[in-house]
């Protein structure tokens, strides 16, 4: 289990007499939250209808796990491809890595390193990829020593905002879920009866995440522009064209 950040509820805004309510609640999905990539009966519960999910379909990370809401899908488009490009900036040697490549397959909108076409890129795939950009890439990484705080302090705040929306998207499925129908006692139906016993404000809550979310990925635009106006930064940044059409795909 990934232990992530736990905000203490009074970060949020809330206040007033239902307050008591939305901390247990928030703490709930918090520890769901935490536990959902590895506790397969919560996915059971949360993401098949408390039906057994088939394996192929359980999800190795929070990238896996698409929702509605737009911002989180800028989020892992720009998050996933950042994390790979720091990735390779400081590998101890060099990795055949794509710059902005992208799947063109439509099963996922994520940055792939071995995908078969590419955006407009400075790096290639590892079928013929430009080792001498790449080490120029690794040796840029030590020499700019301003810029590289700032990718990543970027990273940090998209990430952030990437937890909190987290957040938001278990809350919804934690509300959503309470409409299943279990007629024996499996361990479904337990965490089922612990959600449905903990109730609080479940409106107010998924507006507090949202809205931290937003707080951190509107920080993560400022720095997103502070990068992109750098030649070593925007190595490190997508373009809005890019993602664009990384979610277009990704949702064929």
């Amino acid at each position: 289990m990934v232990k992530m950040t736990v905000r203490n509820i009074g970060e949020y805004g809330l206040w007033g007499e239902g307050l008591e309510k939305a901390e247990e609640l928030h703490l709930l999905t918090a520890q769901f939250r935490d536990e959902l990539l590895t506790n397969h009966t919560l996915q059971n519960l949360l993401l098949n209808h408390g039906d057994p999910l088939d394996e192929k379909q359980r999800p190795a990370s929070y990238f896996d796990i698409m929702d509605p809401t737009w911002n989180r899908r800028f989020i892992v488009v720009h998050l996933s491809y950042l994390e790979r490009v720091i990735e390779l900036a400081t590998l101890p040697q060099i990795a055949g890595v794509s710059r902005a490549a992208i799947d063109k397959s439509g099963k996922t909108a994520l940055v792939y390193p071995d995908a078969t076409a590419e955006l407009p890129t400075k790096l290639q795939s590892p079928e013929g990829f430009d080792s001498g950009s790449i080490e120029t890439l690794q040796r840029e990484w030590f020499e700019n020593i301003d810029i590289v705080p700032k990718i990543m302090e970027y990273g940090d705040m998209l990430r952030k905002a990437f937890d909190e929306y987290n957040l938001k998207l278990v809350l919804i499925k934690m509300q959503n879920c309470q409409t299943h129908m279990f007629f024996d006692d499996c361990k479904e139906k337990r965490l089922h009866d612990r959600i449905k016993k903990t109730g609080g404000p479940y409106s107010a809550m998924d507006s507090a995440y949202y809205n931290m979310g937003n707080r951190f990925f509107k920080s993560a635009g400022s720095l997103w522009e502070e990068l992109s106006a750098t030649e070593f930064g925007k190595m490190f940044c997508l373009t809005q064209e890019e993602v664009d059409e990384a979610i277009k795909l990704g949702q064929k």
